[in-house]
């Protein structure tokens, strides 16, 4: 009895047992299906793109380094009366965040403020390491992307994040291995991270990524100081120098190779500029080098501003650091005194119906001086004289109000070959239009107002804010800009048969000029202007 009781008891015994087993077997199976499968998930936020808090060698009173707002100004005669400046600052945002760093959302909202965004469309790159140094995982986003997650085991990773500012990511070389990870000959914008995190089961795992810049790049910009009459002529062959070619970096310690020697001129981009421009803007120059420069230099081949042309033009002796974004500003400017002429200032209203003519008094129609009232058809020249004071640098004619075109004759020879017309008129009321902006745009088409809108005059009385302005340098070189809203930037501007200005005979010392201003009567006409120049005169510093 007591043995069929043990037995019993010994199989329930056995029974329980087994099942015991089978549950803990179950549960560990389970916990390891679960972290094979990469339950676990770790979300990519990337902040942006950093520069480093590094100074470039300027020093503060104090003589310690500014590592905030580093300057360097250097000015060089351009011509006898006239310099360029260039003023070469930093371009990191306010309050930029130092370091790169993994970790919590709190670590997010600091690293946050003081970065570049990458562009939309631009890839970047996340590869993960286990803490054996052994490859786990790699994935591909777009900037803009949201859905950034990576799927993994819990434990303690290594991160790396990379991106040259493409629509593609480089290849790694060794990738099996972060001791033998590496990119190699890189000659594109190289964005480089790199950071562990403690990957935790059963909540958001968040990698916070500031990529961080590990080449140079200076952004170049040409323009004609305010109040200095003259536009920009030609840019030719303008280039940086030094930089290696590329560079390779490695993963396990982070360094840069260099590949071999600094002896790269690096040419200077100026898209979309065309002679006659105020200003000329270049893309970023990319500039990989392995310390502190101090001695790049920015030349020109040819460089011509105000109708002076200089052959290999340069400035030296920049300090560039290493990953540090810069802005070059070159500003061109003449020591000079003003001149003025009188005031262009009549208004004729219309008379009869659209297309028949306007009304003027005391004013020369078709070269005779007509008393007034006077009914001039559409088709009529109303003109004027005008004695613009001899101006060694050129003269600007500044237009604050125009209905609705003219041209200017001075010293014998029209500045266009046929009337500026900047109105749109409906078929028969007036003259084709003739003028419009070099970027296709004109006046009374694609939302752009026509010349004579209200709200798109100028102030005549203060003279600012010109609508029109015709901008003639010492040698003559015709250029005419305008806007295209109430408050906009003056624009360049061409003839619609893509026909160059006519260059004029302009005259500097003591000479003065002959100027005539003509308006085809269309409907109401009239114009408010003045014209000034610059004489040579004492530089004031």
């Amino acid at each position: 009895m007591i043995s069929q009781f043990y037995q019993k008891s010994k199989g329930k015994v056995m029974m329980a047992v087994v099942a015991f087993l089978c549950l803990t077997s179950y549960s560990c199976k389970e916990t390891q299906d679960s972290i094979v499968s990469g339950d676990t998930v770790v979300k990519v936020n990337l902040l942006g793109v950093a520069t480093p808090a590094s100074s470039n060698g300027a020093k503060t009173k104090a003589g310690a380094a500014s590592h905030q707002q580093d300057v360097q100004v250097s000015s060089v005669p351009f011509a006898k009366g006239s310099t360029l400046t260039a003023t070469l600052t930093t371009d990191a945002p306010a309050n930029q965040a130092n370091g790169l760093r993994a970790g919590t959302s709190r670590a997010a909202a600091a690293a946050s403020t003081g970065t570049f965004n990458l562009a939309n469309g631009v890839k970047y790159a996340v590869l993960v390491y286990d803490s054996n140094g052994d490859f786990v995982s790699t994935k591909e986003f777009n900037a803009e992307e949201t859905n950034t997650e990576i799927a993994l085991n819990a434990g303690t990773y290594t991160f790396i994040a990379y991106s040259t500012n493409e629509t593609s990511v480089p290849s790694v070389e060794g990738v099996g291995s972060l001791s033998t990870a590496s990119l190699k000959d890189i000659s594109a914008d190289l964005m480089y991270f790199k950071g562990e995190l403690e990957v935790k089961p059963g909540v958001t795992n968040t990698l916070n990524v500031t990529l961080k810049h590990q080449y140079s790049q200076i952004t170049t910009k040409i323009f004609v100081a305010e109040g200095t009459i003259g536009t920009i002529g030609q840019i030719v062959a303008p280039t940086i120098t030094p930089s290696h070619a590329s560079a390779s970096l490695t993963f396990a310690d982070n360094k840069i190779v260099y590949n071999g020697e600094a002896n790269q001129n690096v040419a200077v981009a100026f898209p979309g500029f065309t002679p006659g421009s105020l200003v000329a803007t270049s893309t970023p120059t990319l500039l990989i080098h392995d310390e502190l420069l101090k001695g790049a230099t920015l030349t020109f081949g040819t460089l011509e501003i105000g109708g002076v042309v200089n052959n290999n033009f340069s400035f030296d002796k920049l300090n560039i650091v290493p990953g540090q974004r810069y802005n070059l500003n070159l500003e061109y400017k003449v020591c000079t005194g003003e001149v003025v002429t009188s005031g262009m200032n009549w208004n004729f209203p219309i008379y009869g119906n659209p297309g028949d003519g306007a009304v003027i008094r005391n004013f020369i129609v078709n070269d005779v001086f007509q008393v007034g009232p006077f009914n001039a058809a559409n088709g009529s020249i109303i003109s004027s004289e005008i004695t613009a004071p001899a101006a060694d640098y050129g003269f600007v004619f500044n237009i604050y109000s125009l209905d609705n075109s003219f041209n200017m004759n001075v010293n014998g020879v029209n500045i266009a070959n046929q009337e500026l017309q900047f109105e749109v008129f409906e078929a028969g009321l007036g003259t084709a239009q003739t003028i419009g902006f070099t970027d296709g745009t004109r006046h009374g088409a694609g939302g752009i107002p026509q010349v004579w809108a209200k709200g798109m005059e100028g102030n005549y009385t203060t003279q600012t804010n010109p609508l029109i302005q015709v901008n003639i340098d010492q040698a003559g070189y015709v250029t005419v800009f305008g806007r295209k809203s109430a408050d906009g930037e003056l624009l360049p501007m061409k003839m619609l048969d893509n026909k160059p200005f006519n260059n004029v005979n302009w005259k500097g010392g003591a000479e003065s000029n002959s100027v005539k201003i003509t308006q085809r009567v269309d409907n109401a006409t009239g114009i408010q202007g003045f014209g000034k120049g610059l004489k040579k005169g004492a530089c004031k510093n």
